[in-house]
C-alpha cells in the first residue's frame, strides 16, 4: 500500500507555469509534459493541480489504464468522487482490479440500491491486500440493505476467524443485529466490539444502543473508561452529552451509513500504519456515502495535515466545525465539535494565520472558563510567534484553571510556562515551574533536559544538573540533544575528556545541529585540538545558528589553532 500514491518526481513548479508547457505548439495539449507536469505537481503535494494536468493527458490518451488509475486516486483523495465515478468505470470496465475504483463503484451501487452492481464490484476485488477486508464488509451491509440479516452476517465471518479484524468484525456485526432490532445479539456483539479496546468511537456506538435500548446504567458503564481518561477533554464532553438524551437517534441509521461506518473503519485501520495517503482515500470513500460523517472528515484533515497539506486539512476542520455547529440535539457531537476547532487553529498556525487562529482559541477560552486546553493551545501559538508576554498571560490563565489541583498530564503546561519565563529573563520562576513539571512527571526527558543543560550553563548545582541529565540518557539514549546537554555539563565541571567521549556522540547523532558543533569545538580546544575545534565551529557556523551563537563562533574562528599552547 505504501507505494500506491507515490509520485515517482520530486520539485515543484507552479501550476501555470507548466499548464503553459503541457500544450503542444499548436495550442493543443501535450499529453507527455502534462503527465509530467502532474506527477510533479502531485510529488509536491498540490494534488489540485496533479488532477488537471492528468484530465489533459486523459483527453489525448482516454484508455491508458496509468492514467485512469492515476485520476481516480487523485481525484478520491481530493474529495471529487463524482468526478473519479466515471473514470473507475472505464476502469473497471477494462478489467483493472484497481480496489479503490472498484469500492467506490460498490459504495455508489450501494447507495443506490443497486445490490447486484456492487456485488459485481466487490467480486472483482483482490483476494488479498485491501480485499482481504472490504469484501466481507461490503457484501455484509449490501445483504442489510435488503434486510436479509442471516446472509450479513455470515458475510461477515472472514472476516472474525482473523484475529486482527475480530473487533472490527464484533462491531459491524452489532451495527447490523442493531438495525434489525436484535437487542440481545447486538448488546453481545457490541460488548465483543469492545474487548478489542476502549476506541472512542465503538464505546459511543455501544453506549448509544444502550441509551435506545432504555439501559442507561449500560451506557454510563460503556463510556466509563473515557470519562476517567478525559474528564474534561473533548472525549468526556462527547461521552457526557449522549449520556444526557435519554432517547437519542441512531449514529448509524440504515445500510448506508453502515458502509460509510465500515469505510471509515477501514481508513482508521491504515491510518494507524502510517500510510496517510490511503487512508485519505478510504476516509474520502466513506464520506461518499456519508458527507455528514463527522469522524471521517476529522480523520480526512489528520491524513492531510501528515502530508503538510495544511490548506486542505484546514478546510475539512472547518468543514466539520460548520455541520456540527449548525446541528442542534440528537446529533451534535459537542466533544467533536470542540476538537475540531482545536485541529483549525492548529492548521491555522501552520499555515502563519496566526491572528485568526489565535481569534478561534480566544473564543474557546472565553466559552469554556472550566477547561484550559485552548488557552494551553494559545500560548503554544504565541510563544512560537515570539510574543512572550502575551504567551505568559494565556499559561497563567490556564495554571489558574486548573484551581489547584494538575495531574501528571499538566507537566507539558508548567514545562511551556518555563521556557517562556527563561527567555524573558525571569529564571527564578523558570526554575519553579520545572521543578513543578517534574513532579507531576519526574521522568520525562525533555524537563530533565532543560533544567539540567540550564544548571550547566549557569554553573549552579553541577551535580544535580549531572544527575538529571544521566537520567534523561538512559531514557533517550539516542537522543542528540541531550546526549549533548549531558557533554556539556561534563565540560562545565572539568571532566573534559568525558565531555568529548559523549560530544563527539552527540554530533554523530544530529551532525548539522550548531550547537553541538560549537560545543564539540570547545571541548576539542580544551584538549589541545585545535584544528579539529575549528573546523567544528566552521561546521556550525554553516548552519544557520542564532544570532547570539553567530557572533560567538565569530569571535572564536578568529584564533589562530597554531599559536602556542
Amino acid at each position: 500500500m505504501t507505494g500506491l500514491l507515490t509520485a515517482g518526481l520530486t520539485g515543484a513548479w507552479g501550476h501555470s507555469a507548466w499548464a503553459a508547457k503541457a500544450t503542444d505548439q499548436a495550442g493543443g495539449p501535450d499529453p507527455l509534459a502534462a503527465f509530467v507536469a502532474g506527477k510533479v505537481a502531485q510529488g509536491a503535494g498540490d494534488w489540485t493541480a496533479a488532477a488537471d494536468f492528468l484530465a489533459l493527458s486523459l483527453k489525448s490518451d482516454p484508455d491508458d489504464l496509468t492514467l485512469l488509475r492515476r485520476a481516480v486516486l487523485i481525484n478520491v483523495g481530493l474529495g471529487r468522487t463524482k468526478v473519479a465515478l466515471p473514470l473507475a468505470k472505464r476502469l473497471v470496465a477494462a478489467k483493472d482490479g484497481n480496489p479503490v475504483a472498484l469500492t467506490l463503484l460498490a459504495a455508489d451501487a450501494v447507495a443506490a440500491g443497486d445490490e447486484p452492481g456492487a456485488l459485481r464490484a466487490i467480486d472483482a476485488l483482490p483476494q488479498d491486500g485491501l480485499g482481504t477486508f472490504m469484501r466481507p464488509l461490503v457484501t455484509a451491509w449490501v445483504k442489510a440493505r435488503k434486510g436479509d440479516w442471516a446472509a450479513a452476517k455470515t458475510a461477515l465471518e472472514p472476516l472474525e476467524a482473523q484475529p486482527s479484524f475480530r473487533a472490527m468484525a464484533a462491531l459491524h456485526a452489532a451495527l447490523i443485529e442493531d438495525l434489525a432490532g436484535h437487542e440481545d445479539a447486538a448488546r453481545s456483539w457490541y460488548a465483543q466490539a469492545s474487548d478489542g479496546g476502549q476506541v472512542l468511537r465503538v464505546a459511543m456506538l455501544r453506549a448509544n444502543f444502550e441509551m435506545r435500548m432504555g439501559h442507561a446504567d449500560l451506557a454510563q458503564a460503556a463510556v466509563a473508561a473515557i470519562l476517567q481518561a478525559d474528564p474534561k477533554g473533548p472525549m468526556g464532553d462527547a461521552a457526557r452529552a449522549l449520556l444526557s438524551r435519554p432517547h437519542p437517534g441512531r449514529m448509524v441509521a440504515n445500510a448506508t451509513e453502515g458502509l460509510a461506518e465500515a469505510l471509515f473503519d477501514v481508513a482508521a485501520a491504515i491510518n494507524q500504519e502510517k500510510v496517510a495517503e490511503v487512508a485519505l482515500l478510504y476516509s474520502r470513500l466513506a464520506l461518499h456515502l456519508d458527507p455528514s460523517l463527522a469522524p471521517a472528515r476529522m480523520l480526512a484533515g489528520e491524513t492531510l495535515t501528515e502530508m503538510n497539506r495544511d490548506q486542505e486539512a484546514a478546510a475539512e476542520y472547518a468543514a466539520v466545525v460548520a455541520d456540527l455547529g449548525m446541528k442542534m440535539g440528537e446529533k451534535a457531537d459537542v466533544g467533536l465539535l470542540w476538537a475540531a476547532r482545536l485541529r483549525q487553529a492548529d492548521a491555522l498556525a501552520r499555515l502563519n494565520k496566526t491572528q485568526e487562529a489565535a481569534g478561534i482559541l480566544r473564543a474557546m477560552a472565553s466559552e469554556r472558563p472550566d477547561r484550559s486546553d485552548a488557552l494551553v493551545r494559545l500560548g503554544d501559538l504565541l510563544r512560537a510567534d515570539h510574543k512572550l508576554p502575551e504567551a505568559l498571560t494565556a499559561y497563567n490563565q490556564a495554571i489558574e484553571r486548573l484551581g489547584g489541583r494538575p495531574n501528571g498530564g499538566d507537566w507539558f503546561l508548567y514545562y511551556a510556562r518555563a521556557t517562556v519565563q527563561d527567555q524573558m529573563g525571569h529564571w527564578p520562576e523558570a526554575e519553579s515551574d520545572l521543578l513543578r513539571a517534574l513532579q507531576l512527571q519526574p521522568n520525562q526527558p525533555g524537563v530533565l533536559n532543560y533544567l539540567g543543560y540550564a544548571w550547566s550553563e549557569k554553573g549552579v548545582k553541577l551535580d544535580q544538573a549531572r544527575q538529571l541529565l544521566e537520567q534523561a540518557v538512559k531514557l533517550r539514549p539516542n537522543d542528540g540533544a541531550i546526549i549533548d546537554s549531558l557533554g556539556w555539563a561534563k565540560y562545565r565541571a572539568g571532566d573534559i575528556p568525558g565531555a568529548v567521549d559523549l560530544l563527539e556522540r552527540a554530533a554523530e547523532l544530529k551532525s548539522r545541529d550548531p550547537a553541538i558543533n560549537d560545543h564539540l569545538g570547545d571541548a576539542y580546544w580544551a584538549t589541545g585540538r585545535r584544528l579539529e575545534a575549528h573546523y567544528q565551529w566552521q561546521r556550525a557556523a554553516r548552519e544557520n545558528p542564532e544570532d547570539s551563537l553567530k557572533a560567538a563562533l565569530d569571535e572564536k574562528l578568529k584564533r589562530d589553532p597554531a599559536a602556542p599552547q
